[in-house]
C-alpha cells in the first residue's frame, strides 16, 4: 500500500496541478456475479506518509536488477 500510495502521490498528484487535491485510494474488484463486478475502496491513503520520487526509482531499479538476474540464471 506504500508504494501505491507514493506512486499516486508522485506521478498523479504532485505531477497535474489539477489533482492536487485528489483523494488516494486502492480498489479491489469482486468476483464476478450476474456479469457484473464491483469496486470497493478497501485502502485510503488519507494521513500517508510517501516515499520520494528517489526512493520509489531505486526501487523500481531494483526489480528490474532482481529480474534481470532471475532471467539470466534460467
Amino acid at each position: 500500500m506504500h508504494f501505491v500510495f507514493s506512486i499516486q502521490d508522485t506521478y498523479v498528484r504532485q505531477a497535474a496541478t489539477e489533482y492536487k487535491n485528489l483523494g488516494l485510494v486502492i480498489f479491489q474488484f469482486e468476483k464476478i456475479k450476474n456479469g457484473v463486478r464491483k469496486a470497493l475502496a478497501t485502502y485510503a491513503g488519507d494521513g500517508a506518509k510517501f516515499w520520494s520520487d528517489k526512493e520509489i526509482g531505486s526501487m523500481i531499479d531494483e526489480v528490474y536488477r532482481v529480474l534481470d538476474e532471475i532471467q539470466r540464471a534460467a
